[in-house]
């Protein structure tokens, strides 16, 4: 029911040439934002309009989860490689996952974007390094774009309780200040759709 929901947004987006805001039965669809279905439009730009396609959207995200558990596995714990193997295998191999990856739904993008804004604050409060700012930012703003302010609930404790999880470890200077001028960042990508939306669809 959701794939079919999903994919007709996408195709009357497609044939009223209405790419800021998603319409579904000639009425704004206000329930998502439309990043899968830009993704969609590109894939049907260079394949055709057919399904078969759109399953390599979840699919790639699903693999690029898989990479990042173990991306982030090496960061959090870089003296012991099997925890990161054992993590990324465990993810991949698990029957819901598996159930979940080929399906057009937002959960494997909501669970990339989520991934990678863990990622920039684990790279940013571990490893001290600039580009975990730029990753989180990236992340809140795909977030936004793919399934709306929730990305905050997943994240943001992440952020907030750094002091719990990272103990032992001092926190770089200014912490606290990049973290939430991240956040601003990340929400000022979503506010580049979101605004002429509104402005377009009321």
């Amino acid at each position: 029911m959701d794939e079919t929901r999903y994919v007709t947004v996408a195709w009357e987006m497609w044939i009223n040439d209405s790419f800021v805001v998603p319409v579904l039965n000639g009425d704004n669809y206000t329930h998502k934002p439309p990043l899968l279905f830009w993704m969609i439009h590109g894939l049907w730009k260079v394949f055709g309009v057919n399904e078969i396609v759109l399953r390599f959207i979840p699919l790639a995200f699903s693999l690029a989860n898989v990479l990042l558990i173990y991306i982030l596995g090496r960061s959090l714990w870089p003296e012991d490689r099997k925890t990161a193997h054992y993590a990324s295998l465990i993810l991949a191999t698990t029957i819901w996952w598996l159930v979940f990856s080929p399906l057009i739904r937002f959960d494997m993008m909501l669970s990339f974007w989520v991934l990678l804004g863990v990622l920039g604050i684990a790279l940013a409060a571990v490893n001290n390094l600039a580009r975990g700012w730029v990753l989180l930012s990236l992340a809140i703003g795909g977030g936004l774009l793919t399934k709306g302010p929730v990305v905050f609930l997943h994240i943001l404790p992440v952020g907030i309780f750094v002091f719990w999880w990272n103990k032992g470890r001092k926190l770089p200077a200014g912490w606290h200040i990049k973290f939430l001028a991240s956040l601003l960042v990340g929400t000022g990508i979503g506010l580049v759709w979101a605004i002429p939306a509104v402005i377009e669809g009321g």
